[in-house]
C-alpha cells in the first residue's frame, strides 16, 4: 500500500459526516467543511480559500465557484 491514499468506506464517511452538532454555528460550519471535502475530493486546505462571494445562485441552482490546485 506504499504510495496509495487509503480510501474510506461509505459507512465510515456517513459516520464522519454525522459527527458535527449542526445545532451550533461551529458545528454547522464543521459539517459544511466535511461535506465539501467528502463530495468534491478536495485537498484539506481548499475550504480555507473559499469566501462567501464564491457561493451564489444562478438560474435556480446554487453554485460554489472553486478552483482546485494541481
Amino acid at each position: 500500500m506504499v504510495g496509495e491514499t487509503p480510501v474510506m468506506t461509505n459507512e465510515q464517511v456517513k459516520q464522519l459526516l454525522s459527527q458535527p452538532n449542526i445545532d451550533s454555528l461551529i458545528g454547522a460550519r464543521d459539517s459544511a467543511i466535511l461535506h465539501f471535502l467528502a463530495y468534491t475530493g478536495a485537498r484539506i486546505g481548499s475550504p480555507g480559500s473559499i469566501t462567501v462571494k464564491d457561493f451564489y445562485e444562478d438560474k435556480g441552482f446554487y453554485v460554489l465557484k472553486w478552483t482546485k490546485k494541481g
